[in-house]
């Protein structure tokens, strides 16, 4: 009965260890399977597109273009001088106030006259000679400013051979000092009336020389009478 029983107990502890050894093995994780990876496609380059090279232009020279002479004209005869101009000569009398025509009136008062004939120098623009008049042994010239009633009359010559104060028309005050220049010579300065003057020179001879003024300055006038000019006698 003993042998039975450890018989028993010994076919439990069989099982038991074969229970043991199965639920060993059943926890023994099954191997696990590793993907294979799939094969990745290595990309394809594109072949860039192959340019084709344009065809270079050929270059065509210009044609070489010889140059023509001109020909020489022959000559047609003798050519014809060009005339030379001749410079208009300046008058004598050139420093004179006045035209042209006037300067040459004065010459020719000069060349017949024995009297040394004066003409006005230096004026300011805008006097002119208004009026000239040669008898016989005088010459007067009237000069002008403008439009207007500035002027004065120059005698000359033989215009009056009476006693000095007749010829000069009255007895007026002096003007200034009384004297004054006319050229290289001394007249008598006078007023005649308001913006009026006289200026003598020889009075009553007949180499005698008078101004008479209206409407010019003292100053003005003097300053004419010293620059009056002879006129030469050419």
């Amino acid at each position: 009965m003993r042998a039975h029983r450890l018989s028993a107990l010994a076919l439990v502890a069989v099982l038991s260890g074969l229970a043991i050894a199965g639920c060993s093995a059943d926890a023994t994780p099954a191997p696990t399977d590793t993907p294979t990876p799939e094969p990745t496609a290595s990309p394809t380059a594109t072949a860039a597109p192959t340019v084709s090279a344009a065809p270079s232009a050929t270059f065509t020279p210009w044609p070489t273009v010889s140059a023509t002479p001109i020909p020489t004209p022959a000559p047609s005869g003798t050519p014809t001088p060009v005339p030379s101009v001749s410079a208009t000569p300046t008058s004598p009398a050139q420093f004179c106030i006045g035209t042209a025509a006037n300067r040459e009136f004065l010459l020719a008062a000069a060349r017949g006259m024995k009297t040394t004939i004066y003409c006005a120098t230096g004026l300011p623009a805008g006097w002119v000679i208004a009026s000239g008049d040669w008898s016989g042994a005088t010459v007067t010239l009237t000069y002008k400013y403008r439009n207007t009633s500035q002027k004065f009359t120059l005698k000359q010559g033989a215009f009056c051979t009476s006693s000095p104060a007749t010829c000069i028309g009255g007895s007026y005050p002096p003007a200034g000092s009384g004297t004054t220049a006319f050229d290289g010579m001394t007249g008598q300065f006078l007023q005649s009336g308001t913006s009026a003057y006289v200026i003598a020179v020889n009075p009553g001879t007949k180499n005698a020389y008078m101004i008479t003024s209206t409407g010019v300055s003292q100053s003005a006038i003097a300053t004419f009478s010293a620059n009056m000019k002879a006129v030469p006698k050419t």
